[in-house]
């Protein structure tokens, strides 16, 4: 009961006052003393003794009502009881006393538990609205886990990415960047058919490199674009698509086998170089719903993931192209474009190491213009340039694609032949001074010919090092010059 009798707390009504416990309790004391006035031998006291109980049982149970109808039963009986006694005046009194504590102590009783009854339908109310505080505390952490797990997720397919992207950016070779992003794809999406399209050649608008992402496969050339209404769209809009509704499937005509679609383009300096594609596509992780976009998931989300692998890949390609441009400017004489004479050398020592490893034979030309700067002297440099251009173009295209030309110095030429004696290298140059003497050079209104004299040596019969390999080839190339020019020797 103590909790009930509570001092009043600020914001709360109705509460009894702890200073009211002891009134009670003195109360209740007078009621047993006076109740007990019968004396030890007198039969009311003893019965309103025993009816005390159930009146105050009766209050509580059934109310007011049932406490006066449980009272109004033991007063008659009381009378009943006052009349048949010797003494009357005393249980007369002694009977209006203990009505009036009956009657008081229904009162007490009701009031009791109408209060009781109000604190506890409070408590009802405070526990019910804790109990809905508690529900929504739950919901709202099962929806923050759910947050939580999903952020884990992003934050991990970010992380992936910046890994493929450090990757990519390590490397170099175009090959390995490609199997980099592949597998960065496969990683993050499920799909049932990935191609990369591109537009490598300047100013071209047909593709002519298809790699797929599912198979690994490369073709290289004309490349016929499936599904060209999707690409075709992300050609000419430079923007990404995502096709997962049956409107925009029947828009874009796609076959009834591909569901889905995700694309987004490759752009490299503001022009579109290609696109890339996956089919009937899901983003891992993620449940279908949701990788649609119709969930926490956005399809903006999605093509942006997209997006950044294919904006980081179009990027190392921009990188790896100006590598190689770089690469190529560092070996190849910018006028003829054949191999500098440094790059060459290099060649000329991996390729004579092979031939001694293996036993095999390795022949060495050197090829001059004839009276070149007397040529020069009269037609100009500018001309005398041209004829460079084309003589190096014929030697280029007068060998072997095994074979290797550079420039190594000036007007002259060498050319290293693998896996060729002496008698198939002569055969070779000779073929070449024929085609250089025959050929009518046109630069600047300008029609010239012109001739050259060549030299050959060749491994093992004439030396055994580079070096002494090439000493041959001048020596035998300056007895051409003396003999007449315009002619192959072979050192003897």
């Amino acid at each position: 009961m103590k909790r009930f009798f509570v001092q009043k707390q600020k914001g709360e009504t109705g509460s009894v006052p702890r200073r009211f416990i002891p009134v009670v309790l003195l109360f209740l004391a007078i009621i047993f003393a006076l109740i007990m006035v019968g004396g030890e031998e007198s039969s009311l006291s003893f019965a309103f003794r025993i009816y005390f109980l159930p009146v105050v049982l009766a209050a509580y149970l059934g109310g007011k009502k049932g406490g006066y109808i449980t009272a109004s039963v033991a007063i008659v009986h009381g009378i009943m009881m006052t009349f048949t006694s010797e003494y009357i005046l005393p249980n007369i009194l002694f009977l209006l006393l203990s009505s009036g504590i009956f009657f008081f102590a229904i009162k007490i009783t009701v009031g009791f538990d109408e209060r009781l009854r109000r604190v506890s339908s409070s408590c009802n109310e405070k526990s019910e609205s804790a109990k809905t505080s508690y529900d929504g505390l739950i919901a709202e952490d099962e929806k923050l886990l759910k947050n939580n797990r999903e952020l884990e997720k992003r934050g991990v397919r970010l992380a992936e990415l910046y890994e493929a992207s450090k990757a990519m950016g390590a490397s170099l070779d175009f090959g390995k960047i490609l199997e980099i992003v592949r597998e960065a794809v496969r990683e993050t999406f499920d799909f049932s058919r990935g191609v990369l399209l591109l537009q490598r050649g300047k100013g071209s608008k047909k593709f002519d490199f298809q790699y797929r992402f599912d198979s690994g496969e490369i073709t290289e050339g004309d490349i016929e674009s499936g599904r060209n209404e999707v690409i075709n769209w992300i050609m000419k809009t430079a923007k990404p698509l995502i096709i997962q509704e049956d409107a925009e499937r029947r828009k874009f005509n796609l076959p009834s086998q591909v569901s889905s679609v995700l694309g987004v383009p490759l752009i490299l300096s503001d022009r579109v170089i290609g696109v890339c594609i996956l089919e009937n596509f899901a983003l891992r992780g993620v449940e279908s719903r949701e990788a649609t976009g119709g969930g926490q998931v956005s399809g903006e989300e999605i093509t942006g993931i997209f997006s950044i692998l294919t904006t980081q890949f179009a990027l190392q390609m921009q990188k790896v192209a100006l590598y190689e441009e770089v690469e190529k400017l560092s070996i190849t004489d910018g006028l003829t474009q054949v191999a500098l004479r440094r790059y060459f050398l290099r060649r000329f020592e991996e390729e004579l190491k092979r031939a001694r490893h293996y036993g095999l034979s390795l022949s060495f030309l050197m090829a001059d213009i004839d009276n070149f700067k007397s040529y020069n002297d009269r037609y100009g440099h500018l001309v005398g340039d041209a004829v460079l251009r084309e003589i190096a173009k014929i030697l280029r295209e007068g060998v072997r694609e095994v074979d290797f030309v550079g420039r190594y110095g000036g007007e002259e030429f060498c050319a290293m032949l693998p896996e060729t004696d002496k008698k198939g290298a002569y055969e070779v140059a000779e073929r070449i001074r024929w085609l250089v003497g025959n050929s009518h050079f046109k630069a600047y209104d300008e029609k010239t010919s012109v001739t050259i004299s060549v030299g050959v040596s060749s491994f093992p019969v004439d030396a055994d090092t580079g070096e002494k390999l090439m000493n041959k080839a001048d020596a035998a190339l300056l007895r051409a010059k003396e003999s007449g020019r315009n002619r192959v020797c072979k050192y003897e």
